[in-house]
């Protein structure tokens, strides 16, 4: 979370840090080169010095702030919609500096008053949005409200209801609090954290649904599902391309793994509970696995195609249904079909080239 705080007025550097990674202290203001929170007025001596600085994409648009003012002012009515001014000297926008690549941007720390109940679609849309505060009033996002910023830090406060791809594309981030949402939609979290050092991941009781492809391609160090999760599907690519998370505890009353799941992602081993009944396709093909447990249901096409690296599989009793080339091109050495297995795909278990003892109990053969 970036810090407001008072600082000398110098002439910023390109050399100045990232915000938050340095303080400023009394002792020598510009050799302990202080990290700090631009005033617009500052961003003179940046631009002046022709460093890459980037200008303010308001809410309303393209706007010029003139040195002086704090940026836009976010209100709300009697009505509670949110009223936007672009001439506000003061208001809930900070401008700040963030900095990426080595090049210095404006950036935006908002504030949403509280009153404030809903938020039109795509609200600060590409907005160099740094860090973003919600309201006790506010229970749901708009879709694409916050997408493509540069948000580090997200706690959704009330929020119970997470549009769609509400906060797609924010490379930056590094912090998820979902408190008590219940719905998140479709791509929410797209594209999230994968320029940063990740972020943990916690699915809370009150959460019932996850749209498709709501964490596709971000980076999550670990996922972790409430006791009481409500969670039953996990949806089409939810996770799929992630990075960082390795191993994953599925909760028992899952019902369905959606195709595509974790298609490409870190997942070296999985144990799929005997809730679930169906896995859906390619829903673990191109991942690093090295074992899997599947209980029961049935595993669709390619689910999981082409893992090399996966030498150990258990086929339990429940079982009932495996896909065309749902195993082949593995590292398995063995392999045991229950008898519970009623239909084999073609190819399912073709191009297991280490294989050397296949026990078969199914009649399906």
């Amino acid at each position: 979370m970036a810090t407001t705080s008072a600082y000398p007025i110098i002439t910023p550097k390109v050399e100045d840090l990232i915000i938050g990674t340095q303080t400023y202290t009394e002792e020598d203001p510009v050799l302990d080169n202080p990290t700090r929170n631009f005033t617009v007025g500052s961003i003179v001596g940046l631009v002046e010095s022709r460093i890459g600085v980037s200008s303010l994409n308001s809410l309303t648009g393209n706007i010029n702030v003139a040195p002086g003012n704090a940026g836009i002012n976010v209100t709300t009515n009697a009505a509670n919609q949110i009223l936007i001014s672009a001439t506000a000297v003061g208001g809930n926008y900070l401008e700040d500096i963030f900095v990426t690549n080595g090049v210095a941007q404006l950036g935006v720390i908002l504030t949403i008053p509280e009153g404030a109940v809903s938020l039109s679609e795509g609200f600060a849309n590409t907005a160099k949005i740094i860090e973003v505060t919600f309201p006790s009033t506010l229970i749901s996002t708009s879709n694409y409200s916050f997408a493509s910023n540069l948000l580090t830090e997200i706690d959704i406060n009330n929020i119970t209801n997470i549009g769609t791809q509400s906060f797609y594309s924010n490379p930056y981030l590094n912090t998820l609090n979902l408190r008590s949402v219940q719905t998140i939609g479709g791509g929410a979290f797209y594209s999230t954290g994968y320029l940063s050092n990740g972020y943990d991941l916690v699915f809370p009781s009150t959460l019932t649904s996850v749209g498709s492809s709501a964490f596709y391609g971000s980076k999550i160090n670990s996922v972790t599902f409430d006791a009481a999760n409500q969670v039953t599907n996990l949806q089409t690519s939810i996770f799929n391309s992630t990075s960082s998370f390795t191993s994953i505890d599925l909760p028992s009353n899952l019902v369905t793994i959606g195709n595509s799941a974790f298609y490409n992602s870190d997942l070296t081993s999985i144990i799929v509970p005997n809730s679930v009944t169906s896995i859906g396709t390619r829903a673990f093909e191109a991942s690093p696995l090295t074992s899997a447990v599947i209980n029961n249901g049935t595993i669709e096409s390619y689910a999981f195609r082409n893992i090399t690296t996966l030498t150990s599989l258990t086929l339990n009793s429940g079982v009932t249904s495996i896909g065309d080339q749902s195993f082949l091109n593995l590292g398995i050495t063995t392999v045991t079909i229950p008898s519970t297995v009623t239909s084999m795909g073609t190819a399912s278990f073709n191009g297991n080239l280490s294989l050397t003892s296949a026990i078969i109990n199914s009649t399906v053969i």
